[in-house]
């Protein structure tokens, strides 16, 4: 069975923080999930995100989690969107 991350990725500027989960190591990045991955790295992480945040932020995430999975989902704005 696969295990899974499930994250938002949003349009803002991410800047690095030093994430601590109990006796597993600090890990420094702008992205919780990617502190998620090098804590589990056998989970897959799968990022919902709208088109606009995907070009905005897509990249970093592709960077720290090269595996990661883009899930695309609509902005909500309007119920006919949905």
């Amino acid at each position: 069975m696969t295990q899974i991350i499930l994250t938002t990725l949003g349009m803002g500027k991410y800047k690095p923080a030093c994430y601590q989960w109990g006796e597993r190591p600090p890990i420094q990045t702008p992205l919780f999930s990617a502190a998620l991955k090098g804590w589990l790295p056998e989970f897959t992480v799968k990022a919902l995100t709208t088109p606009e945040a995907a070009l905005s932020n897509g990249a970093l995430l592709k960077d720290l989690i090269p595996d990661a999975v883009l899930v695309p989902i609509s902005k909500g704005a309007s119920d006919a969107e949905n």
